[in-house]
């Protein structure tokens, strides 16, 4: 019986190892890549306090009031292009009665999250053409900034839920 030299052995289960490592780590990038995009506002004012920068998770659609999510505009234009992910607080999901008073009080269930229209002049909007109330349907949701110059809901409606790329999580 003819025996294997001990280099050709030892180099054989090098390359087994090196196959699946690699394969690992390829696989584990492209799965990272294909769940998770990094996002930034690159806007002058931020509509966002606390993050200019965050991170969205592409497979978590499981949406609550109150968390910050990442949708792609559309019919929102020339404020952003259709496609741009845009990141906002989830203030109103299906059921939810929302209303603008003709004070320009935001009310989501009754309750005021936000006063005024600040934005609405120089988005060219008259802000008594945006007062009212309606309930959400099933798939929608009203999303909005926490600063002034967040351009949101207020002004252009609800987003669709197939419209969500997936919860962000704000970094910095």
């Amino acid at each position: 019986m003819l025996r294997m030299p001990c280099w050709i052995a030892t180099r054989r289960r090098f390359l087994v190892k090196a196959g699946v490592s690699l394969a690992i780590i390829v696989g584990g990038g492209t799965y990272v890549a294909e769940r998770f995009t990094f996002g930034a506002d690159p806007a002058q004012h931020r509509c966002l306090a606390d993050y200019r920068t965050f991170v969205v998770d592409h497979h978590r659609h499981d949406i609550e009031r109150n968390q910050l999510v990442a949708f792609h505009a559309e019919g929102i234009e020339p404020f952003f292009p259709d496609g741009t992910l845009i990141a906002k607080y989830v203030r109103g999901v299906p059921g939810d009665t929302v209303a603008i008073t003709p004070s320009h009080d935001v009310m989501v269930n009754g309750e005021v999250i936000e006063t005024g229209l600040p934005y609405a002049e120089q988005a060219g909007l008259d802000p008594d053409d945006l007062v009212g109330q309606r309930t959400l349907n099933e798939g929608e949701y009203w999303v909005m900034g926490d600063t002034d110059y967040a351009f949101d809901s207020r002004y252009w409606g609800t987003i669709r839920h197939d419209q969500i790329s997936g919860k962000a999580n704000g970094l910095f």
